[in-house]
């Protein structure tokens, strides 16, 4: 079981991938930010009083102030960090190539998911994030 934490300025989405998530049967946590900055400064937190960042993160690319890229961008920062184990999903309605494209150049970036998250959706993370 893992913490997930959903990244989506609209909080509708949020309450319908929290509701997907609890289904599924794989968060032992979940948090919900409707901005990239809030979930950043969530991981600092994490990470300055040295606690285990066992995420899944479910990311939005089109969001206001930052978007999706650019939080990819500021989390990446963390990769060699010992204490981090984060699989990320790209959450999204965008079917933009040049969007799926980037989001391969991530190597953190573990799938690119349409939104509504589905059932089918948690199944192919279950997948990833069980074996």
């Amino acid at each position: 079981m893992r913490h997930f934490l959903l990244i989506d300025d609209e909080e509708v989405f949020n309450m319908v991938s929290k509701y997907s998530v609890e289904m599924s049967g794989l968060a032992k946590e979940i948090d919900a930010f409707t901005s990239a900055e809030k979930a950043l400064e969530f991981i600092e937190n994490k990470r300055r009083n040295k606690e285990k960042c066992d995420f899944v993160i479910l990311l939005d690319i089109r969001m206001p102030v930052m978007d999706g890229f650019e939080f990819l961008d500021e989390f990446s920062k963390y990769k060699n960090d010992e204490c981090m184990e984060c699989d990320v999903y790209l959450l999204t309605s965008s079917i933009d190539s040049s969007d799926i494209e980037k989001a391969g150049t991530y190597p953190f970036v573990k799938g690119y998911l349409s939104k509504p998250l589905t059932p089918e959706a948690m199944e192919k993370i279950k997948e990833t994030v069980v074996n």
